[in-house]
């Protein structure tokens, strides 16, 4: 489909990325493609396997055959995570990503929820243990300053400050959004 639209969520975790994809693509008749999505090659305690499901992301974003594809996240999200671990010294695989994502195909919108409060993030999200990174304060300030600069130069970027907004508002500013630039 020679018209295909790319939007990736962003943002910290809490900020509605999941519940907005799966909301859009029913809305919008579109595509929604989970935040991993992996094949067999790796075990989700492999660095590998973070990476392999980007690629296979693209991989499935290109064989969709429909007008909008929602990605709950996009490799963005794991330089962000790792540029988090590594300023703060924690084991990290930043400079292999920069490697590994140098061809990746850019989104044609990015979506980020932007949170600025950082701990409503383990409010929203819990901190049941599975993913520590979450409960940093000092990470989770890294992360969202990693995404602040890189969405500052961006063009293709729709900014819904998410803490102020209830989901269901930013769900009706990005339907709005995606009618007026895309025609839907």
């Amino acid at each position: 489909m020679k018209n295909k639209i790319i939007v990736a969520l962003e943002g910290l975790p809490g900020g509605g990325k999941t519940t907005l994809a799966q909301w859009l693509s029913k809305e919008l008749n579109g595509a929604y493609i989970s935040e991993i999505v992996s094949t067999d090659k790796y075990r989700p305690d492999q660095d590998e396997y973070y990476i392999e499901s980007e690629l296979e992301k693209v991989k499935i974003a290109a064989a969709i055959d429909k007008k909008f594809c929602f990605l709950d996240r996009s490799h963005i999200s794991m330089l962000a995570y790792n540029y988090g671990k590594k300023v703060n010294g924690l084991e990290n695989i930043y400079d292999l990503l920069i490697n590994s994502f140098k061809a990746m195909p850019e989104p044609d919108l990015y979506v980020y929820l932007k949170i600025t409060d950082v701990s409503v993030c383990n409010q929203r999200k819990g901190t049941d243990g599975r993913n520590p990174v979450w409960i940093n304060i000092k990470n989770l300030e890294k992360i969202r300053e990693y995404y602040d600069n890189f969405f500052s130069i961006k063009t293709n970027k729709l900014i819904i400050p998410v803490d102020e907004l209830n989901i269901g508002e930013a769900y009706k500013l990005i339907i709005n959004y995606l009618k007026i630039n895309y025609g839907e």
